[in-house]
């Protein structure tokens, strides 16, 4: 309930203000997050259900990549169970069956673990090209989520990180203009040499 209370905020903002206007706002969100226990605990000590819990879900909508579909599964939260009592297991469900996809990984990572994600990559250049090396670390056995990343200032593509090193190969990259969307996503990162 706060996590959803306090994305509402920077949902207010990008209404109101614009969508650059909202990086902003969640980004003094995020200097908030300290990553010490998990959204869901017994303790709360932290304020981590507030500004963790709203890059969540800025990192879910993200992920749902279909903005229309992203409101209709928060409208949707709100007409659906007005006036009833639901655990995280019933919003877990709800969100992936409007999303139409298994999202245990993502929420097993993100509401039950204290560390988020960390993105681990390397460039290795190579006769041909330079190869992108790259990995999730931190992460919970099942967690595979993609990430938008872009080089020499071209659009942003996804890549398919998980617990595994994965390489591909990037052509005419200049390694000094790639860039990791990181406005979108709950991350850390390591560039790894």
């Amino acid at each position: 309930h706060e996590s959803f209370a306090t994305y509402s905020e920077a949902l207010y903002v990008e209404l109101i203000y614009g969508y650059d206007a909202m990086f902003h706002y969640l980004n003094y969100q995020k200097n908030n997050i300290l990553n010490k226990e998990p959204v869901v605990s017994e303790l709360y000590n932290t304020t981590d259900m507030y500004y963790k819990g709203s890059w969540i879900l800025h990192t879910l909508r993200t992920l749902v990549n279909d903005d229309d579909r992203w409101f209709q599964i928060l409208k949707g939260l709100q007409l659906n169970f007005k006036y009833q009592i639901v655990n995280t297991e019933i919003v877990i469900k709800y969100i992936e069956k409007i999303y139409g996809n298994n999202l245990s990984g993502f929420f097993n990572q993100y509401l039950f673990q204290e560390k988020i994600p960390v993105f681990e990559y390397s460039f290795i250049e190579t006769d041909n090209a330079m190869q992108l090396s790259f990995r999730w670390d931190d992460i919970v056995d099942d967690f595979n989520m993609p990430l938008l990343v872009k080089w020499n200032n071209e659009e942003y593509t996804w890549i398919y990180p998980n617990s595994n090193w994965s390489v591909i190969e990037l052509h005419n990259i200049d390694t000094a203009h790639f860039k990791i969307a990181e406005d979108l996503f709950l991350l850390e990162m390591s560039q790894l040499k």
